[in-house]
């Protein structure tokens, strides 16, 4: 047996709190990637739950169907917002600037109380190596690596505000290895989660196999051997991040013996989150260690590609890349949408397009919107997805698709008005809507952090 590996786990999505690239983090592709496209004589076939949206490009250059209206002005080169997040105080989301020599660099917050007017503030030298934002109770608090983290030990340090104007240093979390234990660490999104107003940082053991060759199984996912493998996962649990106790995970065992989690969402009780494998299914947690079973996963669900969850109307809806065959375009990343109602025990399948990437996801009540891009037979287009019954059938009127080059990101609602990014060749502007009224949930269930 070879030596084993401790890194931060690595988990899927935003669900939780707002997220952002980090050069030393694990990372979706920008919006602004393009796939090659299919020649032009492959056929787009209608799919499921897009009667009266098409699934080619459109006209309009700026978002429609909501009555979208840009209100904040071009970033200049080279900087972007990447992600949108909800809190106490309205809507929050970090400005990042591209630096040659060290990737990508949080420079300020952009903050919001109504999604109308915008104020931007910078943040500190020392904190520019963020790692993502979250929310605890009425606080922003910034996750950052500052940049001392080696083969045997890692250093999260955290920053609080309560305006997200001056912020202060709140704690830190460093988890020494023996030197027999030293091994890379790579920090993903959200391995730090707010749960019941509890900071919970995942971290997972991994074990390498030093075989000389062929393919071994890790999750749903084939790794060349020597590929590190999760075995024991903890969870670091603090109030202010000052001190940490460790309590081992349960719940999240695959049918190959590992331990999988990707957190991808928030509903009634707490986070919720896939466990991978032949087993995949859909667990939720109280306290960030105990993870218990809802659901398996969708037939034709894939860990691959586009990700999402929210919590809408009731019950879940994913969103990722499946892999149904019938009907296939044959020409990208093909996604699909389930929903499981109240007391179902299959999933519904809502929506199927390819080829597609979404981008954002968010929801509020039973009101939901989708945002992404599509392409096949032309170069890219931005499109919006909107539901008003909670994902099961899509609003024509409400949604939009874009004409070619254009290009829509994250999104996010609160108190009845949705925030939506744009992209880098746009100079991500940020667009704004009020939504129609649309029924309140009865069992009470949070409004979702958007999925970035």
């Amino acid at each position: 047996m070879g030596p084993f590996r401790h890194r931060l786990l690595s988990v899927s999505l935003v669900g939780v709190a707002a997220l952002a690239p980090v050069a030393t983090a694990a990372q979706s592709p920008a919006p602004s990637s393009s796939p090659a496209p299919a020649p032009s004589g492959t056929p787009i076939p209608e799919r499921v739950g897009f009667e009266g949206i098409p699934n080619h490009p459109g006209t309009g250059t700026e978002p429609g169907g909501l009555p979208w209206v840009q209100v904040a002005p071009r970033l200049p080169d080279g900087h972007h917002l990447w992600s949108v997040m909800t809190w106490a105080r309205g809507f929050a989301a970090i400005e990042w600037r591209l630096d040659r020599r060290s990737g990508n660099q949080a420079v300020a917050v952009w903050r919001s109380p109504d999604g109308a007017t915008w104020s931007r503030s910078p943040l500190p030298r020392a904190a520019t190596n963020a790692w993502l934002l979250l929310a605890q109770g009425s606080d922003l608090v910034l996750g950052v690596l500052p940049g001392d983290n080696t083969d045997s030990a890692v250093h999260v340090e955290l920053w609080r505000s309560s305006d997200a104007i001056d912020w202060r240093r709140s704690g830190d979390f460093a988890f020494e290895l023996p030197a027999r234990d030293r091994a890379e660490w790579e920090v993903h999104w959200h391995d730090l989660l707010v749960v019941r107003d509890r900071l919970v940082l995942l971290t997972a053991t991994r074990h390498r196999d030093n075989g000389a060759g062929g393919w071994a199984p890790m999750g749903s996912q084939l790794a060349m051997a020597g590929a590190t493998q999760p075995e024991h996962m903890t969870a670091w649990i603090s109030r202010t991040g000052e001190r940490w106790a460790g309590r081992e995970v349960t719940g999240v065992t695959t049918s190959f013996g590992t331990v999988s989690l990707g957190v991808q969402g928030v509903g009634p009780d707490g986070p919720l989150g896939i466990v991978e494998g032949r087993d995949a299914r859909l667990v939720t947690s109280t306290n960030g260690r105990t993870w218990t079973r809802l659901a398996g996963m969708p037939a034709d669900w894939t860990s691959l590609g586009s990700f999402g969850m929210v919590w809408s109307d009731g019950g879940p809806l994913v969103v990722a890349d499946s892999d149904k065959t019938e009907g296939g375009a044959g020409c990208g990343n093909r996604i699909g949408g389930w929903r499981l109602d109240q007391g179902a025990t299959e999933w519904t399948e809502v929506f199927d397009r390819q080829a597609g990437v979404v981008h954002g996801l968010a929801a509020a009540g039973s009101l939901v919107i989708v945002t992404g891009r599509g392409w096949c037979t032309a170069a890219d287009w931005g499109w919006t997805l909107v539901s008003t019954d909670g994902g099961r059938t899509w609003d024509p009127d409400l949604s939009w698709t874009g004409a070619q080059f254009t290009c829509v990101a994250d999104v996010a609602i609160a108190a009845g008005v949705a925030v939506m990014l744009g992209c880098p060749e746009d100079g991500h502007p940020i667009w704004r809507s009020v939504l129609p009224e649309v029924p309140v949930e009865p069992d009470g269930s949070p409004e979702p952090s958007p999925a970035g």
